[in-house]
């Protein structure tokens, strides 16, 4: 996403809320991907450095552990010149099929 006007807050900088959710789309989308129906239980943001007004974000996510009934993921928000602006961690209960 590129960051526009009415992503900033008070101080002209990228607002954390904006920084989670495009790192929580990239969460459900990769916890979804198996075709199976997985609900966010916890969810976790880290700001570590300040994104601003034209900046390019990307969020890249991992899954870094899977069973039946729980899978936890890794997404990496990346600001365009390659520094890592956000650190998300989320766990979501995979739903059995009825």
């Amino acid at each position: 996403m590129t960051v526009a006007s009415n992503h900033l807050n008070f101080h002209g900088t990228t607002h954390g809320g904006v920084v989670f959710s495009l790192a929580d789309c990239a969460f459900s989308l990769a916890s979804n991907a198996h075709g199976d129906a997985a609900v966010a239980i916890d969810m976790h943001l880290a700001l570590t450095a300040a994104s601003r007004l034209g900046d390019s974000l990307i969020a890249r996510a991992v899954e870094m552990t899977r069973s039946r009934a729980l899978a936890t993921y890794r997404v990496d928000v990346v600001r365009g010149d390659g520094r890592v602006i956000a650190l998300f961690t989320g766990t979501v209960f995979i739903q059995s099929p009825d």
